[in-house]
């Protein structure tokens, strides 16, 4: 590797072999950098590149092939130059009948020898290209064909252009070993400038505190995608669903991040319609965490609804539901899909939730059975609540009916199911509170729970947290 040879040869030793005063270790590095001294590799062109190409073909690489192109082009790059060069985005020629000329296209020094390399080489060719890249000129990534008589220039992604999008070149650490090498494609690897979280991988810590900006907002260009960065929110939750659909169970740090990303998706959508959307959701069944593909086919999925206290009853029976902490996001997500995805996106409120149960021993309206000073306890409480905005009138009479229309109902068993999966929980609650479709309140208690006044309103008040909109059977 000649070329690698001439690196070694013309390498700055440390400071600390020729400087005596290590205090103008700085001073000295910028003197050397305005000398001409750079970081990293230096990118080379190769020898004797000459090649005549039609503007049509450079605008449509597709349209050669392999062994049409220069016989000094490697065989091992030649694929890969051209697939580059159909994806990448590119200045395309002005003129398509006549030819233009290639007149620069560098690449890195030991870059044809990189994939025979030892890993630990690989990984620190790795550093060194992310060294350079905040130095390089524009230029070194281009590979320019120029049109003399039009003064016209074409450009495809440069033989360099082609290792950094092509190679698993990129030096990142993995969670659960920060020490071991590890590379990755461009594409499939993450920047962070912030907290590293403990779940991701990302470049080693001494890599981030060195690259710059420039080599950063280049790669991101390239395909690296940026943890920290707002337009990658549909990236985040993509590999967070990944990560957490494959443990089976949310990983420490992932549900807050995961939520954060889908609230940046849906800003980003109202403003971009055509924002890529992401490839899967994440679900929750009773205590298992899945992925549920974005397409219309498949089973329901549920989504809970802030004013629906229902929703609680979702995580014990084995349906599918959006997997958010936050009942408001789950809302927005959930319509957001149906609207754009599959109805089977559907409200919690959709869901068909029965409570059967044995013929009541009493039965009675709640201010009789308990005492109508309820009424006047839950009433004045209502309207000396400490940090709570003041009850309107209209707010506490609407209280006042409602205690006035719920009945309690003992009984000796009851049960509760929800689209035809019973909930086995309800079995051990002693209550049941029922607003049915017609609009009458039912509380049932289990006979034997305690019926002494207190007890009963204790019991009535519990059920009504637990409130459902169901149809009796």
């Amino acid at each position: 590797m000649p070329e690698l040879h001439d690196v070694s040869e013309s390498v700055v030793l440390e400071p600390e072999v020729w400087l005596e005063d290590l205090s103008l270790r700085e001073p000295m590095r910028t003197f050397l950098e305005r000398a001409g001294v750079v970081h990293g590799l230096r990118p080379v062109e190769p020898a004797s590149t000459p090649w005549k190409q039609s503007g049509h073909l450079l605008n449509h690489p597709t349209s050669i092939g392999p062994a049409n192109l220069p016989p000094w082009v490697p065989t091992e790059i030649r694929e890969q130059w051209l697939d580059a060069a159909a994806t990448w985005t590119r200045k395309q020629a002005m003129y398509t009948g006549v030819p233009y000329d290639l007149m620069s296209n560098a690449m890195l020094p030991g870059q044809l020898d990189w994939p025979n390399f030892p890993l630990a080489v690989r990984d620190l060719y790795g550093e060194l290209v992310l060294a350079g890249l905040d130095r390089w000129e524009d230029d070194v990534f281009y590979a320019s064909f120029y049109r003399r008589a039009s003064t016209d220039w074409c450009r495809w992604p440069s033989f360099l252009t082609t290792f950094l999008v092509s190679e698993a070149w990129f030096p990142q650490r993995e969670p659960n070993d920060r020490t071991t090498p590890s590379l990755v494609q461009l594409t499939d690897a993450w920047w962070v400038s912030e907290d590293l979280p403990t779940y991701l991988p990302s470049a080693a810590t001494h890599l981030r505190r060195v690259v710059g900006p420039k080599a950063v907002a280049r790669l991101r260009r390239l395909g690296l995608r940026h943890w920290d960065a707002p337009d990658a929110a549909v990236d985040r939750i993509d590999h967070l669903a990944t990560l957490i659909a494959t443990a089976g169970a949310w990983v420490r740090g992932t549900r807050a991040e995961y939520e954060r990303s889908w609230l940046q998706h849906l800003a980003q959508t109202e403003k971009d319609s055509t924002t890529r959307q992401p490839r899967g959701v994440v679900v929750e069944r009773e205590a298992k965490v899945e992925i549920a593909d974005l397409t219309s086919e498949g089973e329901p999925v549920y989504y809970a609804v802030p004013d629906l206290p229902q929703a609680s009853l979702l995580a014990y029976v084995p349906l599918a539901r959006l997997g958010f902490s936050d009942r408001q996001l789950s809302k927005r997500v959930g319509e957001f899909l149906a609207s754009t995805v599959s109805s089977r996106f559907r409200s919690v409120a959709d869901a068909e939730i029965e409570v059967t149960y044995a013929e009541p021993t009493s039965e009675g309206p709640v201010l009789e059975l308990v005492g109508d000073w309820l009424e006047t306890l839950v009433l004045l409480v209502l309207s000396h609540q400490q940090g709570i905005a003041r009850r309107t009138d209209r707010q506490l009479e609407r209280t006042a009916h409602d205690l006035r229309t719920t009945v309690i109902a003992l009984v000796d068993t009851f049960s509760t199911s929800v689209a035809g999966h019973e909930v086995e929980k309800a079995s051990r609650h002693m209550s049941c509170f029922v607003e049915q479709d017609d609009g009458t309140r039912l509380v049932l208690v289990r006979s034997g729970s305690g019926q002494s006044r207190v007890k009963l309103a204790e019991i009535a008040a519990e059920a009504h947290r637990r409130g459902l909109r169901v149809i009796e059977d």
